[in-house]
């Protein structure tokens, strides 16, 4: 789990100025089908939407915006560097 700081920073460091950072999942990470597929692969997490807030914040993206289907799961979170 401690990688995802490295990566976002990472993708901030590589990408040209006012880029921006797409993420799609198609699990949210609170419908409870995560659990069985975190204890099935090894080292796999779901990030919830607020984790992925803030590690997007940390790495100090700007105009984080996450949307969501509450029904489905989804979510697209999108940031600009």
């Amino acid at each position: 789990m401690h990688e995802i700081w490295a990566l976002v920073n990472e993708v901030k460091r590589v990408m040209k100025p006012g880029a921006q950072f797409v993420i799609v999942n198609e699990d949210d990470g609170l419908s409870g089908n995560n659990e069985k597929w975190e204890k099935l692969i090894e080292g796999m997490h779901t990030y919830k939407p607020e984790e992925i807030r803030l590690h997007l914040a940390n790495a100090s993206f700007k105009g984080i915006n996450i949307r969501k289907d509450e029904a489905k799961h989804w979510l697209m979170a999108t940031a600009e560097k």
